[in-house]
């Protein structure tokens, strides 16, 4: 009877573990979205999952959480850095938004209505996948992009509560993309042991 009350334990505290470690991943989502920084929201969610699965706080923070997050900082740095002062040199020298704005005037200046929004979304989608598959990263790129997007949305009449899809149809296609020098290529690679065109 004893075995089966510890197993019957053991279960509960596996679903209560799992259950806060989706709480917590929705948790962080959510308050990165509303603009709380990730600096004190992470380390917050760390916390939570700790208690709820009954680790001690200080191993859970020191090694399990700083060990996780140095691991990615220490592989992924460079890149990080290299993406960010490549996004920077875009939108500072203003290459990113000289782009997009000669192809809207050499594809979409004759073009009205539905036909110049559909090029405007087009030269969007088309600006970020160049961008993002040419080496900056996805998140620099969204930033890199925004005015980009605002000024050809403004060009062809596109409401701005779309801005956020047009944004992400170019950079979501290049991420995934076999070959591309970002992250989300990065990682499988390491895991799974594959090339970056797999």
């Amino acid at each position: 009877m004893r075995q089966k009350d510890r197993k019957k334990e053991g279960t509960f505290m596996q679903i209560i573990g799992l259950l806060s470690i989706l709480i917590a991943f929705f948790a962080l989502v959510f308050f990165s979205f509303k603009g709380y920084s990730l600096l004190y929201v992470a380390p917050l969610c760390a916390l939570f999952v700790a208690i709820c699965n009954q680790l001690p706080l200080l191993t859970a923070f020191t090694e399990i959480f700083m060990g996780g997050f140095s691991g990615i900082v220490k592989d992924l740095f460079l890149i990080f850095l290299s993406a960010i002062l490549m996004g920077r040199l875009y939108m500072d020298s203003g290459a990113a938004l000289s782009i997009a704005k000669f192809l809207m005037n050499l594809f979409g200046r004759k073009s009205t209505g539905k036909r110049k929004q559909t090029i405007a979304i087009a030269i969007c989608g088309l600006t970020g996948f160049a961008l993002a598959y040419g080496g900056i990263d996805t998140f620099c790129v969204l930033f890199t992009l925004f005015p980009v997007v605002l000024t050809v949305c403004k060009e062809a009449d596109i409401p701005r509560k779309y801005m956020l899809g047009i944004l992400n149809i170019g950079v979501a296609t290049a991420a995934v993309s076999p070959g591309a020098p970002l992250v989300p290529n990065y990682i499988p690679m390491e895991i799974l042991g594959t090339s970056a065109y797999a």
